[in-house]
């Protein structure tokens, strides 16, 4: 299909068809995104106020919460206010789902979640959630030179009906690549039907597209067969070394992008290389992992236009905290920095400190020969095991204990073991740190009670 039938003709049939409202949306989040600061701060708090009112009155759980609390929503006088309501878990949004769907709602579509914390829930939107859950993601197509219409490849580990595949290919230039076996011959047809596909974008997990980049650039099968315009990375932490690999193996910019499931696009790179929250979607808070503060904060969000299913102080389970310069684009969308993990991704130290895992993850990418993949568990405060797949392994076990203790700042039992590979989750994700540690401190506090 032409770029510009599929963006002029067959997408404004669809939504007029569907009824959505997506591209006005559009045009306001166009106009929103070079708004001061201030200005969608109270943009924000607008909304906020009004998320409060519907849920109270149209939501039996956030009744029951407003009830338990003795609270009205009223009495909230500014966004620092919602530190007096609980934080809401995916414990609860599993055990209490039928309560936070709005009574008379009817929702359009529901998402769930891939499950990698260990808790997969599903999430309901509405037809004005979706409207806007939409338009943020062509706004984001956009700041790269793209939109509905431009062939776009996403590298996937899902199944989706053949009939849904072809029509959004056909009709929208959306190819979706089945990509879970990583091997050197599925490798090679997949550059042969992304050839064939000849897409400008390639949306994929980083561990994916890492590996798909290292088979191209070990094969001579660049970025000129390509043709690429620009990569996006999603699902997964982003890692220096992964960009690094993608960008010479494609030869254009590699966007991080940050988001789930249950909330859609949180946050997106500029062309300055910032990551630019959609305040005009969500209102992040964030909140120290330890009872006693300190710089590891973990990311709770409000989703500000679902009114299907509202989530309140969401704790999605990221680490990460606010950017309070600028950024030289000129947007005045606020700035996130992300801490390259998830809330179980500390590592936890015998005496009850946290440290980021993302110096221990940092140290192994720095090794002095290059290895082709890696995990760090914590099995317990003191003992670690490293799996390391590399050509030439041997020797490096000494050198990543001893920036282990350097980092660690004592001498943990680090058992380094050579592997061929290292298989993905069941998710498809490639983590490259996991805790088999559940610490008091990294659980969440405040719930409410379950309902009798």
């Amino acid at each position: 299909m032409h770029p510009a039938l599929a963006q002029r003709v067959i997408h404004p049939y669809l939504q007029w068809r569907t009824g959505s409202q997506a591209s006005p949306v559009l045009a306001t989040l166009e106009q929103t995104q070079w708004w001061t600061p201030e200005q969608l701060a109270e943009l924000q708090w607008t909304s906020l106020r009004d998320l409060l009112r519907h849920a109270s009155v149209h939501v039996l759980y956030y009744r029951d919460l407003f009830g338990h609390l003795g609270a009205h929503p009223e009495d909230f006088r500014s966004p620092d206010d919602l530190r007096h309501l609980p934080v809401l878990t995916k414990e609860t949004i599993r055990d209490r789902g039928a309560d936070l769907v709005a009574q008379g709602t009817r929702p359009v579509r529901t998402w769930p979640t891939s499950g990698s914390t260990g808790v997969p829930i599903r999430a309901s939107f509405d037809r004005h959630g979706d409207n806007w859950r939409q338009a943020a993601e062509r706004r984001r197509m956009r700041w790269w030179g793209q939109d509905v219409g431009s062939r776009v490849a996403t590298l996937s580990t899902h199944h989706y009906p053949r009939k849904y595949l072809w029509k959004r290919r056909l009709l929208l230039n959306e190819g979706h690549f089945f990509c879970v076996d990583l091997s050197a011959a599925e490798l090679s047809r997949l550059h042969r039907e992304l050839v064939r596909f000849r897409p400008e974008s390639l949306r994929g997990r980083p561990s994916t597209l890492t590996h798909f980049a290292r088979f191209v650039l070990d094969h001579g099968a660049g970025a000129a067969v390509l043709g690429l315009r620009v990569v996006w990375s999603s699902a997964e932490v982003l890692y220096p070394d992964q960009r690094e690999v993608m960008a010479r193996a494609f030869g254009c910019p590699v966007v991080d992008e940050y988001g789930s499931a249950e909330n859609g696009l949180i946050a997106v790179e500029c062309p300055e290389g910032r990551l630019h929250i959609v305040a005009e979607n969500v209102y992040l808070e964030y909140r120290p992992v330890s009872p006693q503060g300190g710089e590891i904060s973990e990311i709770l969000v409000t989703n500000l236009r679902n009114r299907a299913m509202p989530f309140i102080r969401y704790a999605i389970g990221d680490l990460g905290g606010p950017v309070a310069a600028p950024c030289p684009c000129g947007r005045g969308l606020p700035l996130l920095g992300l801490a390259g993990g998830r809330t179980a991704d500390v590592v936890v130290l015998p005496d009850g400190r946290f440290v980021d895992s993302t110096a221990l993850v940092r140290a192994m990418e720095h090794l002095p020969r290059p290895i082709r993949q890696f995990r760090i568990i914590q099995e317990d405060p003191q003992r670690f095991t490293v799996l390391l797949a590399a050509e030439h392994g041997e020797g490096m076990a000494e050198v990543v204990r001893r920036d282990f203790h350097r980092i660690l700042g004592f001498p943990a039992s680090v058992d380094v073991r050579l592997v061929d590979e290292i298989p993905p989750e069941p998710t498809g994700k490639l983590r490259r740190f996991v805790s088999r540690l559940v610490h008091p401190a990294v659980r969440h506090r405040g719930e409410v009670p379950p309902r009798e």
